[in-house]
């Protein structure tokens, strides 16, 4: 997995996120019947929130990790 930034956003649009990763954490495992593929990643998350008042809560460079994990079994 390469390191090229990440975009969370939401349907409604109140979560609106980018992630640069710095590390990932990668983990693989094959054992015909159990298969596992894991990323977890840190980084720096931008973007904003709006919280349910809806005041909106800018985030910048806020460090935080995020996951991507295929399990099968």
């Amino acid at each position: 997995m390469d390191l090229k930034p990440w975009k969370f956003t939401s349907d409604d649009g109140r979560f609106e996120m980018d992630f640069v990763p710095m590390i990932n954490r990668a983990s693989y495992t094959n054992l015909k019947l159990l298969k596992s593929l894991q990323n977890q990643v840190l980084g720096r998350f931008t973007g904003k929130v709006v919280l349910d008042d809806g005041t909106v809560v800018q985030i910048k460079d806020f460090i935080g990790f995020a996951e991507k994990v295929e399990n099968a079994w």
